[in-house]
């Protein structure tokens, strides 16, 4: 199995408060740009030999391209590779006849929302007119609920991002996102943001009381999903070897540029560059992660919860942010630790209750 992220643009129609990605040299695909892609996973896969591949559809907003995405599955559902499709969009061009088709192809679809009306108009607004994105959005999730309750429940997760705007009232967003219909949700820090102790403090009581409400919905219905939680419990119950992605060897981006980048979340780091779609991945550039070992800094290297963190793993953003090739960025190291003191109270929480059935 491979992981591909293909960005089918770079542009976007709106502007959000924490977006990270280059606002120049906008570019769409063509149809020789997507044969590119296409040929390079191709023959990503034959090198490995593997027949499975993930490939994610990102932007800017994907479906500003949702014809370059239908020429993309098209030619892979002709192909024997067999191919899961995801996308995260923010909402605003979801039409039930795109979702419609998105649920005929199986994706698993992200939509970027941070809450109700006011918390998502204070992050995401229009590129043009800087009006807030919410009602329009909340307009196209309802009438997708309204159709394919089911599909929705199932296939939609929503992604939600704790910036500088929101993390002091996080828990009423995450209570919002709920009451819309969400299942599922994915949350993560917004990491252009240099956050300090003091507001990772604040978060830490929002991101508590949001577990304790996730707690009480999962007793009553098993369906709900909040990744934070999830994945913290899972790294405590079953701790692994390392969380390195496998980025540039079996998961890597390919940018609207054509450049081919380890990591997607990376801008500016020259390691993160590992090819392009004419010369294909550049071997000796991803050699050395082909058999990953952990390496810590002396923090990590002395903390007791090394065994179950994936924040030195994640070694090229780390590199990015930090310019250091084992470093780790302070507010990365103190969410985890937030992460793990929450998700070990939830567990003491499931163990008492069982206790008690």
């Amino acid at each position: 199995m491979i992981y591909c992220d293909i960005e089918v643009s770079n542009s976007c129609n709106l502007e959000c408060s924490y977006c990270f990605l280059e606002k120049t040299n906008q570019k769409s695909l063509n149809i020789q740009d997507l044969n590119k892609r296409i040929a390079l996973i191709s023959n990503r896969l034959r090198y490995l030999k593997q027949y499975e591949a993930t490939i994610e559809f990102s932007g800017g907003e994907p479906l500003l391209e949702i014809e370059s995405i239908k020429y993309i599955v098209e030619k892979f559902d002709k192909s024997n590779i067999n191919v899961k499709y995801s996308m995260v969009t923010n909402g605003t061009l979801l039409s039930k006849e795109v979702f419609r088709y998105l649920m005929e192809k199986k994706f698993l679809l992200g939509i970027s929302i941070d809450g109700g009306e006011e918390t998502q108009n204070k992050n995401r607004t229009f590129r043009n007119t800087s009006e807030g994105s919410f009602q329009l959005i909340k307009h196209n999730i309802d009438n997708i609920i309204d159709s394919y309750p089911e599909d929705f429940q199932n296939q939609c997760i929503a992604h939600m991002v704790i910036s500088k705007n929101n993390y002091k009232e996080f828990f009423k967003s995450f209570v919002q996102i709920i009451n819309i219909g969400f299942k599922k949700i994915s949350s993560s820090l917004d990491v252009t943001y240099n956050w300090d102790d003091k507001q990772l403090d604040i978060l830490e009581v929002e991101l508590r009381k949001c577990a304790q409400y996730y707690f009480n919905l999962c007793n009553k219905d098993k369906s709900y999903y909040w990744d934070f939680l999830e994945k913290g419990i899972q790294a405590i119950i079953n701790p692994k070897q390392h969380y390195f992605c496998g980025g540039g060897i079996i998961q890597f981006t390919i940018k609207a540029d054509g450049r081919i980048l380890s990591c997607g979340m990376c801008q500016s780091l020259e390691k993160a560059v590992i090819g392009d779609v004419d010369a294909g991945i550049i071997e000796y550039k991803v050699k050395p992660y082909g058999n990953y070992k952990r390496k810590f800094n002396s923090t990590c290297v002395k903390c007791d919860l090394k065994e179950y963190c994936h924040v030195p793993d994640c070694v090229f953003l780390n590199e990015e942010i930090t310019g250091e090739e084992c470093g780790v960025p302070n507010f990365f190291c103190e969410m985890y630790k937030i992460n793990n003191r929450i998700s070990n109270k939830i567990i003491d929480k499931w163990r008492k209750l069982n206790e008690v059935n």
